[in-house]
């Protein structure tokens, strides 16, 4: 069967987001403010309100698109803006969208408050997020870098554009998938999940809601809030106390 196509853009949890594909990059590109400069001319501006576009535009080669809604960027590297479009809201933090400087690639920013937050989950999560994004994994999200201010701290991600398997399950006939799909999607989870066990990871949280999907349908396991990190084989003490029904 040929699985359905995920519209949008879901994002749940603490966590968000994944690929730019090439189109979404000449996307990006397209999108001009009403004085006609690209966007990155107004990047730094956390105070008031960048200029609006609504309606439908094309691309040089017709296809038609939604420019996005710009609302204050506020900087919080010298590479990346964060926008005001928010993607998902957790207990402590939201998922907010986010420019890379120069190709204005998206990404996912998940904006963090340390003062509501546990201090070393987050540290153990961050830890966590960047040894995963050395190893890299196509079934994993990837982290971009990380960033701190006095009372937040910023993640940027990888942007995923195809929603949760959550959604996918909604959107499809009798909330069911056919086997073909399920089994390519059981597949490709696994494999990430193998990927964190050789790390001595255990995610402890792995849900619908924490396997976002690419542009392409490629699943990737997120939201690395409750993970373990465990030493010795899974048959050790350690592992035994760290392992849960969810992964």
């Amino acid at each position: 069967c040929t699985p359905a196509p995920c519209q949008g853009m879901a994002v749940s949890g603490r966590i968000a987001c994944l690929e730019i594909s090439p189109s979404d990059n000449a996307m990006d590109a397209a999108i001009l403010l009403p004085n006609g400069n690209d966007i990155s001319t107004r990047r730094g501006t956390e105070g008031g309100t960048a200029g609006r576009r609504s309606g439908a535009a094309s691309l040089s080669n017709g296809t038609a698109f939604t420019p996005l809604t710009y609302a204050s960027l506020h900087p919080i590297t010298g590479e990346f803006d964060v926008l005001q479009t928010q993607l998902g809201k957790g207990e402590f933090s939201e998922v907010r969208l986010g420019l890379r400087k120069g190709n204005m690639q998206r990404v996912a920013v998940k904006v963090i408050q340390k003062s509501r937050a546990n201090p070393q989950r987050l540290q153990t999560e961050v830890a966590l997020l960047e040894e995963l994004a050395e190893h890299g994994h196509p079934n994993i999200v990837l982290l971009y870098s990380a960033h701190e201010t006095a009372s937040e701290l910023y993640l940027v991600l990888e942007y995923l554009s195809g929603g949760t398997l959550f959604d996918l399950l909604k959107s499809s006939t009798d909330c069911c998938l056919c086997e073909d799909h399920a089994r390519q999607l059981v597949v490709q989870i696994a494999a990430g999940l193998r990927q964190l066990h050789l790390l001595g990871v255990v995610h402890r949280d792995l849900k619908f809601d924490n396997i976002l999907l690419d542009s392409a349908g490629t699943p990737k396991i997120c939201d690395f809030g409750f993970a373990k990190r465990c030493s010795g084989s899974p048959t050790s003490s350690s592992w035994a106390r760290a392992i849960s029904p969810c992964g």
